[in-house]
C-alpha cells in the first residue's frame, strides 16, 4: 500500500500545540487553544477511520483514490481548524480575555418579553422567505415555558422549510432581564439531511458547560460586541451593535427606523450576517453581504 504523506496531520498538530502569545494569555485564549486542539484531533481521528475504510475496498485504484480523498478532506479540516482559531481570537480581541461566566439570578428574569426591538408576544407568528435557497421560516411565539438554570423561559417554535420540506425544527428559549435585555438560554433542534435526523447544535444553559447570551440589549449601545450563546464547539454566535435608523424594505413593509447588528460565529469563519430589527415587530431582515442572500419578513401576525 502506498504510504500517505502526513503533511496535513503535522499541520493539524502545529495548530493544536502552538502556545498562546504571552501578551494574550487569558481564559479566552486558553479556550481558543483548547478548541483548536479538539478540532485537530477530531480531524486526525476521522482521517484514520477513512484510511481503515479505504483498506477494505476492492482494487488498488479505488483504494488509492479513497486515500487521496481522505487526505484532501483532512487538509480542508486543517484549514477550517486554523480559521476557527483565528475567528475565536478576533472574538477575544473584541470581548476581552476574561472567562465568560455571566451571573444568572433567576429572580432577575421573566418570561414576559416586551423589549421594543425583540418583542415576543405569545400567539405572534413571523414568516420569513429566502428566495436564494427557496426556504421559508415560520417563527411562532408560544405560551409555553421551560425552566433552565432556575430561569423560566418562553418557548418559541422555529421551523425552516426548503422547497416545502422541513429541514430544521427548533424550540428556542428566551427570557428577559429586569434591565430590559433579552437573553437566549438554549435551543433543542432537529435537522434533516436526506432523511437522516441530527440534534447537532442543540444546547441548554447549565448542561455540559453551556451558558446563555444576550440577543438584544435594552436599550442597545452602539459598538458593543457580545456573546449571544456559548457552548464551545456547538454554539458560539456573537453580535455587534452597529447602527440605528436604517432604511429597510421587505415584503412585510418599509421601515426607516431599523436597528442593525452584525452577527458572526467562530464556527463558520468568514460568514457575516447583517440583521435588522424594527421597534414593535423585531427582526425583519437578515442579509449575508458576501452573497447578497436575504431572509425577509413576508408576514407578521400579532397576538390574537
Amino acid at each position: 500500500m502506498k504510504v500517505i504523506p502526513m503533511t496535513a496531520v503535522a499541520a493539524l498538530a502545529t495548530i493544536a500545540l502552538s502556545p498562546a502569545p504571552a501578551s494574550a494569555a487569558g481564559a479566552c485564549e486558553t479556550t481558543t487553544v483548547a478548541a483548536a486542539t479538539a478540532c485537530s484531533l477530531a480531524a486526525a481521528s476521522e482521517f484514520s477511520y477513512d484510511l481503515g475504510k479505504c483498506a477494505n475496498l476492492g482494487t488498488s485504484l479505488t483504494r488509492e483514490a479513497c486515500r487521496t480523498k481522505a487526505g484532501n478532506v483532512l487538509a480542508a479540516a486543517g484549514k477550517l481548524c486554523a480559521a476557527q482559531a483565528g475567528a475565536r481570537r478576533s472574538v477575544c480581541n473584541a470581548v476581552g480575555q476574561n472567562a465568560y461566566n455571566p451571573t444568572i439570578n433567576p429572580a432577575d428574569f421573566s418570561a414576559v418579553i416586551d423589549n421594543p426591538l425583540f418583542p415576543l408576544q405569545p400567539g405572534s407568528v413571523y414568516v420569513y422567505e429566502n428566495k436564494s435557497d427557496n426556504s421559508e421560516v415560520t417563527f411562532t411565539v408560544t405560551s409555553d415555558t421551560i425552566k433552565l438554570a432556575g430561569v423560566t423561559c418562553l418557548v418559541v417554535h422555529d421551523v425552516n422549510r426548503v422547497g416545502g420540506v422541513i429541514e430544521e425544527d427548533t424550540l428556542d428559549y428566551f427570557a428577559q432581564h429586569s434591565d430590559g435585555s433579552v437573553w437566549y438560554f438554549g435551543e433543542d433542534t432537529i435537522s434533516y439531511d436526506n432523511g437522516m435526523a441530527s440534534t447537532h447544535g442543540s444546547w441548554r444553559t447549565g448542561l455540559n458547560g453551556a451558558k446563555p447570551g444576550i440577543v438584544m440589549f435594552g436599550p442597545p449601545t452602539l459598538g458593543t460586541t457580545y456573546r449571544q450563546e456559548f457552548l464551545l464547539g456547538e454554539a458560539e454566535d456573537v453580535a455587534r451593535s452597529f447602527a440605528f435608523n436604517q432604511h429597510v424594505k421587505v415584503p412585510a413593509g418599509t421601515f426607516n427606523n431599523a436597528f442593525q447588528t452584525k452577527d458572526f460565529s467562530a464556527l463558520e469563519p468568514g460568514i457575516l450576517e447583517n440583521k435588522y430589527y424594527v421597534p414593535g415587530i423585531g427582526n425583519v431582515l437578515v442579509v449575508k453581504p458576501s452573497t447578497g442572500e436575504r431572509e425577509e419578513l413576508v408576514s407578521f401576525t400579532p397576538e390574537p
